[in-house]
């Protein structure tokens, strides 16, 4: 039996942390230099997972990964508008389409990966379903699912998405990323930034007491939506905080890939492509179904039903302009029902068509 790798020491971490944060910094700075769109999070996380798979000693520096994502959800809560209310009837049709998404989804994904890419019948179920990333990689590894590959190709699939969306709207609309501010003079009032600094510090906890879904995130991105619909503040992250939160976020992404071998990393890149790029054609389908039935903006219905993760799809509506709200919307929803749903529904098929789910990948 192996023994346990020993607890790195506390100079080792901040060594480790620093390279990242370094790595990510100049990924950034490039990148904004360079007017991409979604510049620091898409930099850092270039940057970084380049790093991890040269062989980097980079850190995911997951604690604070919390923190900063609680800075986003403060600033998509700050997007929420009294005409919310308006366009709810729209809204439940749409979120009414994530139900039939999701089980195609995983039934032509699982179809590919098995067929195409030859893994196992388990591995290809619970790789084809679009979110959450934890929780499929360990049910699925329990199951008897390849965990390592589980977990690859569901961080890749949020990579792929981050990577592919703001190039498509940047080519296809002409959008371009409006400069920002990063100095200490573009900051808010003393009284808004107190008030945006308790919904950020009090949302985790707040989420956790409800059992929201992806609570770092969910819980500031309410508070501080409650906070600007009920008016005590108009006000939103400064944006060099904003900007910081985007390169540890995608820094910490990147860092992911530490130790994965080059031709693993490859391969499995490779497959992640592929069905990433079914999972998106099948949501630019429903995207087009939705726009036709309700007259929402295709772009926001796309962001909505994308198969990246909340965070970031919701930053790139933001960006880009999209109805944040909606867009987080049906994130948090499509999470909610990917972790209740799947897992029982994989035990129902299973007893159903055990050949479906227990046939052996093809050699």
């Amino acid at each position: 039996m192996t023994a346990p790798r020993p607890a790195p020491s506390r100079s080792e971490i901040i060594k480790r942390s620093s390279l990242t944060l370094a790595l990510g910094t100049m990924g950034g700075i490039l990148f904004y230099q360079l007017h991409f769109p979604l510049a620091f999070m898409i930099g850092a996380l270039v940057a970084v997972t380049i790093a991890a798979v040269a062989g980097a000693n980079v850190r995911a520096m997951p604690k604070l990964r919390v923190a900063m994502v609680s800075i986003l959800g403060v600033m998509l809560g700050s997007a929420f508008r009294p005409d919310i209310i308006q366009h709810l009837g729209a809204w439940t049709v749409s979120l009414i389409w994530l139900v039939p998404l999701i089980a195609v989804t995983v039934w032509l994904g699982k179809l590919v990966m098995q067929r195409w890419a030859k893994l196992d019948a388990v591995t290809s179920y619970f790789a084809s379903v679009p979110g959450g990333l934890m929780e499929m990689t360990m049910i699925g590894g329990a199951e008897g699912g390849d965990e390592k590959r589980l977990s690859m190709l569901h961080a890749l699939r949020i990579v792929i998405v981050v990577l592919i969306l703001p190039f498509w709207f940047r080519f296809t609309t002409g959008y371009i990323s409006p400069s920002i501010s990063l100095s200490f003079n573009s900051w808010p009032p003393m009284v808004d930034l107190v008030i945006l600094g308790v919904c950020a510090l009090c949302g985790y906890p707040f989420a956790r007491l409800c059992r929201l879904p992806a609570p770092q995130l969910t819980g500031a991105m309410l508070l501080s939506a409650a906070a600007h619909l009920s008016g005590l503040t108009q006000s939103s992250p400064p944006a060099l905080l904003v900007a910081t939160a985007q390169t540890i976020i995608g820094a910490s992404l990147g860092a992911r890939f530490r130790n994965t071998p080059v031709r693993f990393f490859a391969r499995t890149f490779g497959i992640a492509f592929v069905l990433t790029l079914v999972m998106v054609a099948i949501c630019v389908a429903v995207a087009g179904i939705v726009h036709w039935m309700t007259g929402l903006p295709f772009n926001s219905a796309l962001l909505a039903f994308a198969p990246g993760g909340l965070a970031e799809m919701s930053l790139i509506a933001l960006y880009l302009g999209g109805d944040t709200a909606y867009v987080a919307a049906h994130h948090i929803v499509r999470i909610t029902m990917v972790v209740m749903l799947v897992p029982p529904s994989y035990k129902l098929l299973k007893r159903l068509f055990p050949r479906w789910l227990e046939r052996p990948a093809s050699q």
